[in-house]
């Protein structure tokens, strides 16, 4: 009788050693074979116990058959191998894809993903069925935990493969109210280390029509529940897929721009493509003016002063107006009145004294709601407005960005900007807010 136990070896290596020989070897083999010392080297329940791990993580289906009074099994494999186009190297691809992801899927649907490579990982010509993972990562900034929300994705992307509408139960902001609306969702939309499910709000009775003008960009982490209705979305029109004519999200009327960088940020900002049209002029001291098209000025204004005091707007002046009176507004926060408490230790007596904070104001925050958390196209306390500048079907077109380019105004009123820029001090990744209708 073999020893039961291989003191060298653990549970999940065991698990590995089992799943490996019934998937490289397209043959049944006896309980008494596996727990042999040839084998597994372990006992015949803990085989059992192995296989059933196995058929709960859904690595295949493991058919078993009675052989006189002996049990053989075999992992099941299609009768023909199918002809398909699959080499090590595609595959390793597709698992550096994954990996740059990592951050934004839940950790079971990373699982599947893993699993289902390595199945198709058995019908790679001899020679070549081990291709390379685990050589990428990805490094995020404010993450956010998906995994509680795998459900609302996994009936997202349901309603977006057969054009159904969803039920959705929502809040746009932190501690707001809850709403209802019938969504119909298009796509999926990374961006930011934020995953938001692009569609129209739609009538919510009969056949489903848009409500609005734009569609909507709602952040999958506010959904409170998502139920997939009977009802279609085909007579909903599709979304064009994200322009690269300029930068930003929240996709309006371009405008140009000419920012001027430090040196400090030059090269950060020249080997990156901001628009399709862009130009890069470089000076003799190692700074560099962008030229570039932008879509909205909110975005911009977050964007450039991400960089602090390492980039200038040159143009459009009303842009450049209106950074400078941001600034000022963020000025007058640090110079508001002093606290009463101690000064920090790692700053000491004087220079504590000198950076005291307004008390009772917590930072970058709005109406309850952390500045540049919100959907890039969300606005208002709904969550629907595409952008500022468009209405409901019934309603006009209000003032665009760009008509407050021509009429040298500020794109957007003072207050709505200030919050979200305080923050994109500190992160020049927070491009994102609520904008109110």
């Amino acid at each position: 009788m073999p020893s039961k136990w291989d003191r060298d070896a653990t549970p999940a290596g065991k698990a590995v050693a089992l799943f490996t020989m019934l998937l490289f070897n397209n043959r049944a083999f006896s309980l008494t074979e596996l727990s042999s010392p040839d084998r597994l080297n372990v006992s015949k329940p803990t085989v059992l116990r192995l296989i059933k791990q196995l058929e709960q993580a859904c690595v295949g289906n493991i058919r078993r058959e009675l052989r006189g009074r002996e049990a053989w099994y075999r992992l099941e494999r299609p009768a023909r191998v199918p002809d398909v186009s699959l080499n090590a190297e595609g595959l390793s691809q597709l698992a550096l894809c994954r990996e740059f992801l990592a951050s934004l899927l839940p950790g079971a649907m990373q699982r599947e993903i893993q699993a289902s490579l390595d199945h198709m990982a058995a019908f790679l010509p001899r020679g070549e069925r081990e291709f390379h993972g685990g050589v990428g990562a990805a490094v995020s900034k404010g993450r956010i935990d998906y995994t509680p929300f795998q459900g609302t994705i996994a009936i997202l992307m349901q309603a977006i493969r057969e054009a159904r509408v969803c039920l959705v139960q929502y809040r746009a902001a932190l501690g707001g109210k809850t709403k209802e609306y019938d969504f119909a969702p298009k796509r999926l939309l990374a961006c930011r280390e934020s995953l938001y499910a692009e569609g129209w709000i739609v009538t919510p009775k009969g056949t489903a029509e848009a409500l609005y003008d734009d569609p909507c960009k709602l952040a999958v982490h506010r959904f409170q529940d998502c139920v997939l209705t009977v009802r279609s979305s085909k007579d909903v029109p599709d979304i064009p897929p994200p322009s690269t004519e300029a930068f930003g999200v929240m996709e309006d009327e371009p405008f140009a721009v000419a920012v001027r960088f430090d040196a400090s940020a030059a090269v950060y900002v020249a080997e990156r493509q901001w628009s399709d049209r862009q130009r890069v002029e470089e000076h003799g001291d190692g700074s560099i003016t962008l030229h570039a098209q932008m879509f909205n000025g909110d975005e911009c204004i977050a964007w450039v002063l991400g960089f602090g005091d390492a980039a200038e707007v040159l143009e459009p002046a009303w842009l450049r107006r209106e950074i400078k009176q941001t600034i000022g507004r963020m000025k007058a926060r640090y110079v508001a009145k002093k606290p009463k408490e101690a000064p920090c230790p790692e700053t000491g007596p004087e220079r504590g004294a000198e950076t005291g904070e307004e008390p009772g104001a917590e930072k970058g925050e709005v109406s309850g709601m952390p500045a540049g958390q919100g959907g890039a196209a969300e606005a208002g306390a709904d969550g629907l407005q595409a952008s500022p500048g468009k209405s409901v079907k019934d309603g006009t077109l209000s003032a665009s960005v760009a008509a407050g380019a021509a009429e040298g105004k500020a794109a957007v009123p003072d207050g709505q900007v200030h919050a979200v820029l305080e923050e994109s001090m500190a992160d020049h990744d927070a491009l994102y807010r609520e904008l109110a209708k």
